[in-house]
Formats: C-alpha cells, sequence, structure tokens
C-alpha cells in the first residue's frame, strides 16, 4: 500500500516535471523568434556601420 502510494506519487512527479518543460518549451519558442529577429537586426545595423566606416575611411 505505501509502496503504490509513493510510486504514484514519484508517476505524478514526473508528469508534472514534464509538463512544467513542456510549457517553458512553449514560452521559449515565441522568444528565440524575437531573439533572432533582433539579432539579424543587429547584424545588419553592424554591417551598414561598417560600411559607411570604409567608405568615410577611404575618402
Amino acid at each position: 500500500m505505501i509502496f503504490e502510494r509513493t510510486l504514484k506519487m514519484e508517476v505524478w512527479k514526473e508528469i508534472e516535471i514534464q509538463e512544467m518543460a513542456l510549457n517553458q518549451h512553449f514560452l521559449d519558442f515565441p522568444l528565440n523568434i524575437v531573439y533572432t529577429a533582433f539579432y539579424k537586426y543587429i547584424n545588419r545595423a553592424t554591417i551598414v556601420l561598417f560600411k559607411i566606416m570604409q567608405s568615410v575611411l577611404s575618402e
């Protein structure tokens, strides 16, 4: 009886942990999209800045 209850508690804890991980994954997905877009924007801005610096220095 005690073993069965302990086993049920362990299974319940494992299910709860898996649900938390799944919820975190669904939270991280939109954040990854935003981060990727922001990184691409920063990368483009850096390239433009270097082109401006090259044109100014070459004059």
